[in-house]
């Protein structure tokens, strides 16, 4: 495939006018536009449209109508991945709330029959966000289910790292020695649903440290209590670990976002956190999760009936993409945050040809998945 004529986002270098040579699903060649032959095969013109890196989402809980949770199968990840290749995203966690025994159980066996037929470049693994979590701060997931890490359930998970890319948890449901274990496996460990205070979490939290993330910063943790006393997302803060954040206005102040951007850098990064709605026709309105019905808000996030947060309706090319920033928070930022920084994230020779176009208005209108054409629009 050769693409001309593409305003590429080059990381650093922002947009330039570029012609993209690709073959074996990889960027071999950037040139400056009108360097490669318009006349090859399979030739796409851009026409000056603006060209990104396929977008990451480390935190998406269903689209297009379903939720992972309701049957973790190979076959839902697949339409998962249909469904986010409408909106740029090439890469992606399908997470798994908090569930039974059974489920997770099921839920890596699948994804052990994905990756065998698509490798783990498209879908690294499973993101479970819970059981493992604190009651208090359980949010929409059913506390009956909430539980502490065992011993047996350390062998499991570090037998399936490559089936498991992300646990959320909170420090109080492990021992030490099982975080350490974890995160030798190469499972990206991440701090979320804790009502742990800044104390407990700051010893586990850092890049040389078991805990290198944390889920939807500030939503479902401890926050500044006093001027005394500090939180979980303070934490945070003050590690510098990388974090993921809901950024439709709703889940999150923006001077929060600005703060947070502010303290972490080049280390906070966007999550959809998205739930059925996300992708779905526009007349549907309402759907079960974590056995509560859930309501799709006019605002863009949904809530069951008392109000409680259970997710959002974002996709990723709806997020806060008028920026180079934004785009580096949906990209190679994320992709840095599990590992990948160096075959995902950006629009450069030798990385997999993961690439989106969108619109001036951020409607997508090309997804290219390893150097091939995923959707057109």
């Amino acid at each position: 495939m050769i693409i001309i004529n593409a305003n590429a986002f080059l990381d650093a270098r922002g947009f330039r006018m570029s012609d993209l040579i690709i073959e074996n699903g990889k960027i071999i060649r950037i040139l400056p536009a009108g360097s490669a032959d318009p006349f090859e095969p399979e030739v796409i013109n851009l026409q000056g449209a603006k060209l990104y890196p396929g977008f990451i989402d480390l935190q998406i809980n269903g689209c297009g109508g379903i939720i992972y949770n309701d049957a973790p199968t190979a076959e839902k990840i697949s339409y998962m991945q249909e469904i986010n290749s409408r909106s740029g995203t090439t890469t992606f966690l399908p997470t798994l709330v908090t569930t039974t025994a059974e489920n997770i159980d099921f839920a890596i066996d699948e994804m052990r029959k994905f990756q065998d037929l698509h490798g783990r470049l498209s879908v690294p693994g499973i993101h479970i966000e819970g059981p493992f979590i604190s009651p208090a701060k359980s949010g929409i997931h059913n506390k009956a289910n909430i539980r502490r890490f065992t011993d047996e359930k350390l062998a499991q998970f570090t037998a399936a790292h490559r089936q498991i890319a992300m646990l959320t948890l909170s420090p109080e449901q492990f021992t030490v020695k099982q975080l350490e274990s974890l995160a030798a496996s190469g499972i990206t460990l991440s701090l979320g649903h804790t009502a742990c205070s800044y104390e407990q979490c700051i010893p586990l939290l850092g890049a040389d440290k078991c805990i290198h993330n944390a889920t939807h910063l500030y939503n479902a943790m401890s926050i500044t209590a006093s001027a005394r006393t500090p939180g979980a997302s303070d934490a945070v803060l003050d590690s510098g670990i990388y974090a993921g954040i809901i950024a439709d206005l709703c889940h999150v102040h923006p001077a929060l976002i600005r703060n947070a951007r502010r303290c972490l850098g080049n280390r906070l990064y966007l999550v959809t956190d998205a739930l059925a709605s996300a992708g779905a026709p526009a007349d549907f309105k309402s759907f079960s999760f974590c056995g509560k019905t859930m309501y799709v808000k006019d605002e863009g996030f949904c809530a069951d009936e008392n109000g409680t947060l259970g997710g959002s309706s974002l996709t990723m090319n709806i997020g806060l993409f008028s920026e180079n920033d934004a785009i580096n928070m949906a990209t190679v930022i994320p992709a840095q945050t599990v590992g990948l920084d160096d075959r995902l994230g950006s629009i450069s020779e030798g990385k997999e040809a993961n690439l989106t176009v969108l619109d001036s208005e951020y409607n997508c209108r090309l997804t290219v998945c390893h150097g091939e054409i995923l959707y057109r629009g």
